[in-house]
């Protein structure tokens, strides 16, 4: 979740100096740097849903789930970015310039707003993929019981599945743990489904607009 940057390019230490002792959270990608927005009472409410039933579904699994608050960096991208949810498993590698950014998530979730959600589908997704690591990818929508979900095949495609209703679940191949819709919008407000066709993302281009 990022807005307009500061168009001054720094080099990835000093971001860190500006970075770690900030009250706000800020991405970098390529030199500039970008206020996170602050997040709604439904994203809010999704992840405090989630993030919890995660944790217990992996207790005793190889795999352990972060918040927001634990960074990635993909040198391959020059990005450091705060993901919504991440889950390592075989613990976690830390970056040796960053030592609160990790390189080894398997999965990556994103919970979608307005002015988030054409970057998340397109070129953040694309610059997730530079890590080997990763293997899945789900974006979850604040106000409709609706989750887009891809998985990472053996020839390096990833498989699409939209997951539509507060009655689905989600199915979390890359750590063999599933979750109800009806678990992560617990007290959410949702909007009236549509009918409407959901659309396939373009590809995405490699720069934010």
């Amino acid at each position: 979740m990022s807005t307009a940057p500061d168009h001054r390019r720094i080099s990835v230490e000093e971001y860190l100096a500006l970075e770690n002792p900030s009250e706000t959270k800020h991405e970098y990608y390529r030199g500039e740097i970008f206020a996170m927005a602050g997040a709604t009472f439904a994203h809010n409410r999704i992840f405090s849903n989630l993030f919890p039933r995660l944790a217990n579904l992996l207790e005793g699994k190889p795999c352990e789930v972060f918040g927001s608050d634990l960074r990635i960096r993909i040198d391959a991208a020059d990005l450091t970015t705060y993901p919504d949810i991440l889950v390592v498993c075989g613990g976690p590698q830390v970056h040796p310039i960053d030592d609160r950014a990790v390189t080894n998530p398997r999965l990556i979730i994103e919970i979608l707003s307005k002015s988030t959600e054409n970057y998340d589908r397109g070129a953040k997704f694309e610059l997730y993929q530079s890590l080997e690591s990763f293997s899945e990818y789900v974006l979850i929508y604040q106000n409709q019981a609706k989750a887009i979900h891809y998985v990472r095949q053996n020839d390096g495609r990833w498989a699409y599945q939209l997951v539509v209703g507060i009655e689905s679940q989600l199915d979390l191949e890359s750590i063999g743990v599933a979750i109800p819709l009806a678990v992560i919008y617990r007290n959410v407000e949702l909007k009236q489904e549509t009918e409407e066709p959901e659309k396939i993302p373009r590809r995405p281009r490699e720069t934010r607009e």
